[in-house]
């Protein structure tokens, strides 16, 4: 008897685990989708006139009274890569999960 109970309570442990991972991963995603249009606005922003303009305000010293991490562009490329990254990482899980069924 110890041996089911045992049992039941690591298969109860894996189903409270997956739904709570499960909900997480929801309400990332639907974060992810509503924030989509800001990042289009961000990757759009990245090597445009304005970031450009915004440069030269930064190089003469206009911009020190503010964050200005967004003009070091290297951080713009590295989000646009690790979201990319995240995309294939998601197909690959979907793959995972569908295989299954």
């Amino acid at each position: 008897m110890e041996e089911i109970k045992a049992r039941v309570r690591a298969m109860e442990d894996i189903l409270n685990e997956q739904r709570a991972c499960q909900e997480k991963l929801k309400e990332n995603l639907e974060k992810l989708r509503a924030l989509n249009e800001d990042f289009l606005h961000l990757k759009n922003y990245y090597g445009s006139d304005d970031m450009e303009e915004d440069l030269r305000a930064d190089e003469e010293g206009a911009l020190e009274d503010i964050a200005r991490g967004v003009l070091t562009q290297d951080s713009v490329y590295e989000l646009i890569g690790d979201r990319y990254c995240l995309a294939l990482e998601m197909l690959a899980c979907a793959e995972l999960i569908f295989k299954e069924y």
